[in-house]
């Protein structure tokens, strides 16, 4: 078994030290990752040592000088399972190593597990990190706890999770952030046919994504709709298509968080019952207040080949309607 290196966004994560301290280490040579070629870039990968040395570097070592710092680390990497390093320079100074890495070793099982309950599916929202046999982002979650939002909250609405899941998901998004630009959104130049803000106070089904609140159902039956949730329906861990088969077999109108995936899918069908997109990924308070403001919005409307978007603009809500383009690339 060979033995195990970590990105610096992971040792970042795990050793409590900012991505822009752990890249300035590497450059004042600090410490030497070991440089592994992907195509054509170069990745840096710590070895547990190293990591321990960015874990004392938090812990207080960025305080000393620079020659200490760097006896330090040599002496680290030089002797693994070493429980303390004494420096004699000027007077002593005794750094106690065990008890940290006892800390990183918690750090680096919490993060396996969150490695290992996490997956990217292409076909599940374009590959966003999502929980394995759900539809749930992780992002989305550490989002919501950044947001305030206390994890009985979020378990309330979200059945398919446990408190070890969320409370790891802060962890899984540090250590592995996501890379890349946007999805393109052509649609999102189209001219509105329609927009309100704060619109006041025969319905089509509603079918509600699991990665939005399972009290946004309630919500929906309050205003008169018929509703379900794609958890209670037993198809959470479907892929992006799958789901779009029992929306076009029921004629649901969709309700979700994931819009670029579903204008794509929904602007390949000839006629649907329209899709209503909550815009950003906020907590779930946050998310029954911009659905009230779409329900309020389109009212017993028929929402065929339309897009309803709904989303904050400072201290107001506001929710725009766009036609679904023919054809989305």
């Amino acid at each position: 078994m060979g033995t195990i290196e970590y990105t610096p966004a992971q040792a970042s994560a795990v050793a409590n030290l900012p991505l822009p301290a752990v890249h300035k280490l590497i450059e004042r040579r600090l410490i030497r990752p070991r440089r592994l070629r992907n195509g054509r870039s170069i990745q840096r990968m710590l070895s547990r040592e190293q990591v321990l040395y960015l874990r004392l570097e938090a812990e207080g070592v960025r305080l000393l000088p620079i020659a200490a710092r760097r006896a330090i680390a040599k002496k680290i990497e030089s002797s693994p399972g070493i429980d303390a390093v004494v420096l004699r320079e000027g007077s002593a100074l005794l750094i106690q190593v065990k008890s940290v890495r006892l800390e990183l070793d918690e750090e680096l099982k919490k993060l396996e597990r969150a490695a290992n309950i996490v997956i990217s599916d292409p076909e599940i929202m374009r590959g966003t990190p999502v929980y394995r046999d759900t539809r749930i982002p992780v992002e989305l979650i550490a989002d919501m706890l950044t947001q305030g939002a206390r994890p009985e909250e979020i378990l309330e609405g979200y059945p398919a999770l446990d408190r070890e899941k969320v409370e790891l998901a802060p962890l899984y998004v540090r250590a592995f952030p996501r890379r890349g630009r946007p999805a393109p959104r052509p649609w999102a130049r189209q001219k509105p046919i329609r927009a309100t803000r704060r619109a006041p106070s025969g319905h089509g089904a509603l079918l509600i994504d699991e990665c939005l609140h399972t009290s946004l159902v309630e919500l929906a039956h309050a205003a008169g709709h018929v509703a379900d949730h794609v958890n209670y329906l037993g198809l959470g861990s479907s892929k992006d298509w799958q789901l779009m088969a029992t929306i076009r077999a029921q004629d649901y109108t969709f309700v979700t968080n994931n819009r670029s995936d579903f204008l794509v899918l929904h602007g390949q069908e000839p006629l649907h019952p329209g899709v209503i997109i909550i815009v950003p990924s906020i907590r779930p308070l946050g998310q029954r207040e911009l659905f009230s403001a779409a329900l309020k919005h389109i009212g017993a409307r028929d929402l065929t080949n339309t897009v309803v978007e709904v989303k904050y603009a400072g201290n107001r809500i506001v929710c725009s309607e766009y036609a679904l383009p023919e054809a989305a690339e």
